[in-house]
């Protein structure tokens, strides 16, 4: 723990003064001298004036009253011999070399180097708002809320072992349940009194059989089995009841509490959004092209067989394939 502490110690130090030693510093051959231009000597390298002036701009300069005290340029210049001296020291010690420091080092100059051969470019990449409207005709559908549906649901369980007259004396209660159900108030397209007493769905029984919004779309996915997802879209008037649906865990009845239909998303709404998306894939793109014809001019050669050979270092990943869907969330909508 101590010699990693010292190693990110010193990556800290080394990364804080890298930009400034490679770009700012200006390293002098021979012995250094004071004079006109050199602010300071430290061992075999010198601070210039230009050096100073530089960290003073990265350093707060251009605000009101910075650094028009002394001891403020004193604590500036202490702080850069410092890093001189620090450095040098992280030389001497071979920290440069640590494969940590040598990670982030290639990643500093590879960033520099994409900064310079291709963030130019990718600044004169432009998206036009003949390419955002055109983008949102052609995937309107995507962006607009689909259409859902609010039910309630009476359930009678149902079990292997039952006979089959012990099964029809459930959809025979639940016949009668659709009768009494009809009888309601018209204001009331919940089961009410009728969920508390018939139903075995204990999650939904005292809410007068109430399960929440289900969203109509293949990427959802909810605890109540399809046929009872697909009846209550299939129903169209609040109110309106089904004929019982039969699964393997038993009988249900359902009930349309409340529908919406799709909403369209307006454009202005999501113009901006649109706009980046495209932007983003058209950067990504020339990133790729930049990298492509980078490897196009350069010797790959690939040892297949030892890539597949080697091992991972992790767990294989738990067979889920067993276990139900997460339960709905949000008045049965999953997020």
């Amino acid at each position: 723990m101590k010699k990693q502490y010292i190693v990110v110690a010193a990556l800290m130090i080394i990364s804080g003064a890298a930009g400034w030693f490679l770009s700012s510093i200006n390293w002098s051959t021979g012995t250094p001298e004071i004079n006109d231009k050199v602010l300071a000597v430290i061992n075999d390298s010198v601070i210039t004036e230009d050096d100073f002036l530089t960290q003073m701009k990265l350093r707060g300069g251009k605000n009101a009253g910075q650094y028009h005290d002394i001891k403020q340029k004193q604590v500036l210049l202490e702080y850069l011999i410092n890093q001189k001296l620090l450095m040098s020291k992280a030389l001497q010690s071979g920290t440069d070399q640590d494969p940590l420091v040598q990670k982030i080092y290639q990643q500093t100059v590879i960033d520099k180097f994409l900064e310079a051969g291709l963030n130019d470019e990718l600044t004169k990449i432009n998206v036009t708002t003949a390419e955002v409207e055109r983008y949102f005709e052609e995937h309107k559908n995507s962006y607009n809320r689909p259409a859902r549906r609010r039910g309630a649901i009476i359930f009678k369980k149902t079990s292997d072992d039952m006979t089959n007259a012990n099964k029809q004396a459930l959809k025979d209660e639940l016949l009668a349940v659709k009768q009494a159900a009809i009888q309601l108030p018209s204001h009331q397209t919940h089961f009410g009194e009728l969920a508390r007493i018939h139903s075995d769905d204990r999650a939904s029984m005292y809410q007068g059989g109430v399960i929440g919004w289900l969203i109509e779309s293949p990427n959802r996915a909810y605890k109540w089995p399809q046929a009872v997802t697909d009846t209550l879209f299939s129903l169209s008037e609040n109110g309106a009841l089904s004929d019982i649906v039969e699964t393997d865990k038993g009988y249900y009845l359902v009930r349309l509490v409340g529908a919406e239909n799709t909403k369209e998303t307006e454009f202005k709404l999501i113009a901006s959004g649109i706009k980046q998306k495209i932007l983003s894939d058209k950067q990504a793109a020339a990133k790729k092209a930049f990298l492509a014809e980078i490897q196009a001019n350069a010797h790959i050669e690939i040892n297949e067989a030892l890539l597949q050979s080697i091992n991972p270092i992790n767990p294989e990943p738990k067979d889920d394939s067993n276990q139900p869907p997460a339960m709905p969330v949000q008045a049965g909508v999953q997020p």
